[in-house]
């Protein structure tokens, strides 16, 4: 073989491990619109061999993405790290306000599609994954109360406060060999079925190796809302565990 046909060997095994490289990788730095995995999405890995939403980045969707219905799929064979740090969002109505997005079922992160996931998973301070359900509530009946929603169709559904139903933020069905993290400010929101609760899960870092993990439940009907929480605080040989409870009554 020629030391020109070997040169010409070497450059198509190298474009071959960087083609491969790219298939497996996510460096999302700016706004997405669709979903997004780690085995197919094309990319590179950030400076430190990461998959990465970045502070800068976002991924939304209108409406529950194809099977698996996920927005962001973590699903890659080797072991790396994914570090989200930026909003991931399922919309379920147009900015307009016009257009409504079927977004049952629909899961903010799913780790693990069929097979288990290496490497840790960290969320950051912006990792703000939301999953609500943004119909507005109707007084029907004129009595100064809501009594339901419209549905997708027009159809006034009385008693109902959502559309939609089943959605999960981060959902983890494989096995996982690596940790989920969360730091300063990470934060979970999803509409529960029946639309009068919003579940939020929050984490804190604190100095000195402390942290605050934090959650917190809110539900309301037309005569009542109802939020009630509880924050852990931990670090050293000390522990503080707090909660409260708001109550405002529709008179």
């Amino acid at each position: 073989m020629s030391f020109t046909s070997r040169l010409l060997r070497m450059a198509s095994l190298l474009l071959a491990v960087f083609a491969g490289q790219l298939s497996y990788a996510f460096n999302i730095t700016t706004p997405v619109t669709g979903p997004v995995d780690t085995s197919t999405t094309g990319g590179v890995l950030n400076e430190d061999g990461d998959h990465t939403v970045s502070n800068e980045g976002s991924v939304t969707v209108d409406g529950t993405p194809a099977a698996p219905g996920a927005v962001v799929i973590i699903d890659h064979s080797d072991t790396r790290n994914v570090v989200i740090d930026g909003p991931i969002t399922v919309n379920d109505r147009s900015e307009d306000e016009i257009t409504d997005f079927d977004a049952n079922n629909a899961i903010g992160v799913l780790v693990g599609d069929g097979a288990p996931v290496s490497g840790d998973i960290t969320f950051g301070s912006l990792s703000h994954i939301t999953l609500v359900d943004d119909k507005p509530p109707a007084d029907e009946d004129g009595d100064e109360y809501v009594d339901g929603i419209y549905n997708d169709s027009g159809v006034y559904v009385a008693g109902s406060f959502a559309q939609d139903d089943g959605r999960i933020g981060v959902y983890v069905p494989q096995n996982l060999t690596g940790d989920l993290i969360a730091l300063n400010g990470a934060r979970v929101t999803v509409t529960s079925d029946n639309g009068g609760e919003r579940f939020t899960v929050m984490s804190q870092d604190m100095p000195e190796d402390r942290a605050i993990i934090g959650v917190s439940l809110a539900a309301n009907n037309p005569y009542f809302a109802l939020e009630v929480g509880s924050r852990s605080e931990f670090g050293g040989d000390t522990e503080i565990i707090s909660g409260g409870a708001s109550l405002r009554v529709n008179f």
